[in-house]
């Protein structure tokens, strides 16, 4: 049995080896095609060969073979050229920014021709027009740096919108190139220019920006500038800002630097036109615009002029970065703070003074019951750590010995906080102001470098109070703060132990 199944296997082999030869001698070869044969393209004078065998209209034009690109569609016309520093720019606004992808296949549109099929070599009169060549939608010229120049007409869309008829100027032939034209040569020269506004500043110097200004129409809205090194009240700070208008409230500097952040690229979704007619501008509610921001930086003044919101949520605007010739579409998330009212811009808390910048302060009630000032005199002990020392206008000294009850005081004036926008109309303002028994508190201080705010709070309601912050108001806070402060004050003077997150 066994001898029987070893006969078999070897036999097996032996077939196996046998059919394996066959295969490949006589099968395989008969399964093997036969190369096609390359049929030679025939070519006019001036035409090249490219991929696959197709037509090119001229022989390609690689980027660093162009000289210049000039194109003419339905937007109008529009020149890149090499400058003498070998760089592409746009003739007319040679330093706009442009993307640099879109550039790339720009120039392979412009340069490589290869075109989907050829028509005919002799068309007629009647076929160039059936073509809408006649009459072509766009051309464009392309110069190389050998000084040849070469012109491509684009005619018609196919009906099956698969590519477009096109022509090269001075010759009879018609080609089919394909529907990337729609996203090169047939577009702006908008969709290539990058929408930016701004520009200048980097992470490391764009809080150095100054006179922050946004007007609301032809009105002032709001207006900040940077401290002086004596007016600062951190001496460590780098920079310090503070509201010049409508009132020296103490900014809402996370917003403020977020906006600055924003301002070192500030960047639109898209150009929407470059060189701007005056009708132009008046399409895009620039003429008059709704907004204008103006700030400084490294003492050059930049200009910002923002359109009403569009109902997509974005807004047009033109700056003096090209010099007034770039409009940009922008989105809110960039420019949506021309839209926020005057209690976003500040901090809730009004009185926000280190207390090492102060120099004297004054509390006054309302019936005048309470008038108190104190002098602040700061100095340093052997150790080098701070000290301070308080003389109060009834001659009370408070040494700093015993100063923490003070600065439990001072603690309860950083409190006042402002809760939102009062609903007074402007007379009622002027009469709640000029009535001397609405006046619950005055509260002034003077900086070491003789800068004076004051504090005025009119009782309108049960609970709420008037601010005004030199003579300007705009908010209200709870009438309990009030109670509280007088209170407070007394007590410094009586050497009472002050709770600053009491009650009373």
């Amino acid at each position: 049995m066994i001898k029987q199944q070893k006969t078999f296997a070897i036999g097996f082999g032996i077939a196996f080896v046998v059919m394996l030869v066959l295969y490949f001698v006589v099968v395989a070869p008969l399964l093997e095609e036969e190369p096609a044969e390359t049929v030679a393209l025939e070519t006019v004078e001036g035409e090249d060969v490219g991929n696959n065998s197709r037509y090119l209209m001229f022989p390609q034009v690689e980027r660093s073979g162009v000289q210049s690109i000039e194109v003419h569609n339905e937007y109008g016309g529009y020149t890149f050229y090499r400058d003498s520093s070998d760089n592409f720019v746009l003739k007319g606004y040679e330093g706009m920014a442009y993307d640099q992808e879109l550039f790339a296949s720009f120039v392979v549109s412009a340069g490589y021709t290869l075109a989907m099929m050829k028509i005919t070599d002799d068309a007629t009169p009647e076929q160039m027009q059936e073509y809408g060549l006649d009459k072509p939608q766009a051309y464009w010229i392309l110069t190389t740096t050998e000084g040849d120049v070469h012109q491509v007409n684009v005619g018609d869309i196919l009906v099956t919108e698969g590519g477009y008829y096109c022509s090269y100027e001075g010759r009879d032939t018609v080609y089919i190139l394909s529907t990337t034209l729609a996203d090169t040569m047939l577009q702006p020269v908008e969709k290539m220019i990058t929408p930016l506004l701004t520009a200048g500043m980097s992470q490391n110097n764009y809080f150095e920006t100054d006179n922050f200004t946004i007007w609301h129409g032809e009105d002032l809205f709001i207006r900040l500038v940077n401290k002086d090194e004596s007016e600062k009240t951190n001496p460590d700070a780098i920079v310090e800002t503070k509201m010049t208008y409508p009132a020296p409230y103490v900014p809402n500097s996370n917003l403020y630097y977020e906006i600055l952040y924003n301002f070192m690229a500030l960047q639109g979704v898209e150009t929407v036109k470059i060189g701007p007619s005056e009708e132009e501008l008046e399409k895009y509610g620039l003429a008059n615009p709704a907004y204008t921001i103006s700030y400084t930086f490294q003492e050059i003044p930049f200009y910002i002029f923002v359109s009403e919101m569009q109902k997509d949520g974005t807004y047009y605007a033109v700056s003096n970065l090209y010099g007034y010739q770039l409009v940009a579409k922008v989105g809110a998330d960039k420019l949506g703070f021309v839209d926020y009212g005057l209690f976003k811009w500040i901090s809730e808390y009004p009185f926000q003074a280190y207390v090492t910048s102060v120099d004297t302060m004054t509390v006054t009630s309302g019936d005048g019951e309470l008038d108190v000032s104190f002098k602040l005199t700061h100095g340093t002990n052997e150790e080098g750590n701070a000290t301070l020392a308080v003389d109060c206008s009834d001659g009370q000294h408070i040494d700093n010995n015993n100063i923490y009850n003070f600065r439990q005081f001072y603690k309860t004036l950083l409190s006042v906080i402002l809760q939102e926008y009062t609903p007074l109309s402007e007379e009622e303002k002027t009469a709640l102001t000029s009535d001397k028994d609405k006046l619950l508190l005055t509260f002034s201080y003077t900086t070491q470098n003789g800068e004076t705010t004051e504090y005025k709070f009119y009782q309108y309601t049960t609970r709420r109070a008037f601010v005004t912050v030199n003579g300007v108001g705009e908010f209200y806070c709870y009438v309990d703060l009030m109670d509280k402060i007088i209170s407070d004050t007394e007590k410094v003077l009586v050497g009472m132990d002050i709770n600053s997150y009491g009650k009373n």
